[in-house]
């Protein structure tokens, strides 16, 4: 597993570039400078960390619901085919830069997972990495959920531990997409959700029920990361 030291500096590694026709700044403000924790109260920001297939649904299903969206990942050529898919949705900013994520109220881990080469462990070496970008730029008060495919007990493993010292939110809701399938649609398949707490499950609950209309909240993110 590579040191915290490693994946900090993955995350610091990325380039700057960023990606027109993307929203001005000052859509995007909310404590973009001082990093003041969330207010519940705030209209919604998602930043989707990882625009492969799975995350690039979710940006384009947020932003359809008309959700400001904060498109980041350290592939430009990734976000590049992003934004040529989404050229008529003008309320997603592309960015590489990490700090982007910082407005964000929810931010939505989508990075790849495979298995190690001994073939029975899931490597979450990316996951942890988009954990490190988030404990450098996201605000206190931040919901986290993982969309990524992890083993049961993964979710509670990596992200109670900023939960506690950062003052997040967290929780997991595995990704439901088959490429194949046309019907039902992407946002009326049953989503799963779960929260490492109450609160969690709350703030969890309030966002996605905006875009998928058939919530399945479950009793922890254990008995979610069972379903895949």
């Amino acid at each position: 597993m590579p040191s915290s030291s490693m994946l900090i500096s993955h995350t610091r590694s990325s380039s700057v570039t960023e990606f027109p026709p993307s929203p001005p700044p000052e859509r995007y403000r909310l404590a973009s400078l001082d990093k003041t924790s969330v207010n519940p109260l705030e209209k919604p920001v998602v930043a989707v960390i990882g625009t492969g297939y799975v995350g690039s649904n979710l940006v384009k299903v947020f932003a359809e619901a008309g959700i400001d969206v904060i498109a980041h990942d350290i592939s430009e050529p990734s976000l590049k085919n992003l934004q040529a898919q989404s050229s008529t949705l003008k309320n997603i900013r592309y960015s590489s830069a990490p700090f982007v994520i910082t407005p964000a109220t929810h931010i939505l881990i989508a990075v790849p997972t495979t298995l190690l080469p001994d073939m029975k462990t899931i490597d979450t070496s990316f996951i942890q990495a988009a954990l490190c970008t988030v404990v450098n730029h996201a605000r206190r008060g931040a919901t986290v959920v993982i969309e990524s495919s992890v083993a049961v007990g993964t979710t509670r493993k990596l992200l109670a531990p900023f939960m506690q010292l950062h003052g997040f939110l967290g929780g997991m809701s595995p990704e439901r997409i088959d490429p194949g399938r046309s019907f039902p649609t992407y946002e009326d398949t049953p989503k799963i959700i779960s929260g490492l707490d109450e609160r969690s499950l709350q703030s969890i609950e309030k966002l996605y029920s905006k875009v998928f209309q058939n919530l399945v909240p479950l009793s922890s993110p254990e008995a979610a990361e069972m379903t895949k």
